[in-house]
């Protein structure tokens, strides 16, 4: 099974198990969905999940440990944004991932069109 396979057109699924393996993955998919949503015009995952995504970083920052770390500050986790990271804050290593997700997304809208 492709552990990167979205399911109901959006990563929670995902993103929940990425968590119970490595919780630092959470700066990876805030910073991933963030580019996705505030530069590409879509989304990765549902808002409840992203909202509660956030609210858990939050609450967990300080043992949290990732090399983008600096870009999540608390007060976009407050406020459950990662608006005000500029375009070219993103390192090259979001933005490409971001594209593979959104182009996963879409394959697999396809693949539940033709099932339908």
């Amino acid at each position: 099974m492709n552990r990167l396979k979205p399911e109901n057109g959006s990563f929670d699924n995902v993103v929940r198990e990425c968590f119970k393996k490595n919780k630092n993955s959470c700066i990876s998919w805030f910073l991933s969905s963030s580019y996705c949503y505030y530069i590409l015009y879509q989304s990765l995952m549902s808002d409840g999940a992203f909202d509660k995504m956030c609210k858990w970083m939050l609450d967990n920052y300080e043992s949290l440990e990732h090399e983008h770390k600096h870009l999540v500050t608390k007060d976009m986790l407050v406020a459950g944004s990662g608006f005000n990271i500029p375009y070219d804050g993103y390192p090259t290593r979001v933005q490409n991932s971001a594209s593979y997700l959104i182009e996963a997304l879409y394959k697999s809208k396809g693949e539940q069109n033709e099932n339908q």
